[in-house]
């Protein structure tokens, strides 16, 4: 029955087509792009509105299960949130793991790491070991920066305590620095 009726409409508009003036015909076929390109940005549109249906809904499930989340957290006897603290904390055997993806990151951005200085220290009162590293480095500020942004990426648990730089001569491209660098560390396994 459908290709009945279109055969149908076909016929006709090539009928209105032949014999139609040649304003008419450009009207019609005006109005039928005009059509055509409403419907295709409606299309768009309905798209862009799906999505941000959808976002809105990811958002909202994101917002309940950071409640619930909480909420968890609160219901929490003091011991286990101390606990659920100190899980966030690599061991201490993993400092050489940390001190790996240190190197490593700097070779990865042409960052020369001279000799470094170590230091353990136990914070009183907790579980907590700092492991304070200092490194002498030379490189571009660019290639420090991103140095730095990398490590502080891979090594979560690291914190960056102080930066000093030094240029022998402002046209010089290559920076002295010293890096003073904590990993955060949970005694024992």
């Amino acid at each position: 029955m459908e290709t009945a009726r279109l055969s149908r409409v076909r016929a006709w508009l090539a009928h209105a087509a032949r014999h139609a003036d040649p304003v008419t015909a450009a009207a019609v076929t005006l109005l039928a792009l005009a059509a055509i390109l409403h419907w295709g940005a409606s299309a768009t549109l309905r798209d862009r509105i799906t999505e941000s249906r959808q976002g809105v809904a990811d958002a909202h499930r994101q917002a309940l299960d950071a409640g619930r989340e909480r909420q968890r957290r609160e219901a929490m006897s003091p011991a286990a949130r101390a606990e659920a603290f100190y899980r966030f904390f690599p061991a201490e055997a993993s400092a050489t793991d940390a001190l790996v993806r240190i190197h490593d990151a700097a070779a990865r951005h042409g960052v020369q790491l001279a000799q470094a200085d170590y230091r353990m220290t136990r914070t009183e009162g907790t579980r907590l070991l700092a492991y304070q590293v200092t490194y002498p480095v030379k490189g571009s500020y660019s290639q420090l920066r991103k140095f730095l942004t990398q490590v502080l990426r891979e090594v979560p648990n690291a914190s960056l305590d102080d930066v000093n730089f030094r240029r022998d001569a402002i046209s010089q491209a290559e920076v002295q620095a010293t890096l003073k660098l904590t990993l955060h560390l949970k005694e024992g396994p």
